[in-house]
């Protein structure tokens, strides 16, 4: 039986350079940038950047990012 992490754990467990990874339901997924995830990677920096210019946020948006939704 596989053990269940959790988003910290996947955070200091996640190799530096290497591949996509998911955490479903406690599972690491390993995953392409296809489909609904491409979709959502090319969607959420826009909607991310709109916020941060109106806001006049201090920040930018990396391609190297880790969401927690």
């Amino acid at each position: 039986m596989t053990e269940l992490i959790e988003f910290d754990q996947l955070i200091y467990w996640y190799p530096d350079g290497y591949g996509r990874f998911e955490l479903h339901d406690g599972v690491i997924i390993e995953m392409q940038p296809t489909g609904t995830n491409e979709q959502v990677s090319g969607f959420s920096p826009i909607k991310l950047g709109v916020q941060i210019e109106k806001n006049n946020l201090p920040y930018f948006i990396s391609d190297n990012i880790l969401l927690n939704v």
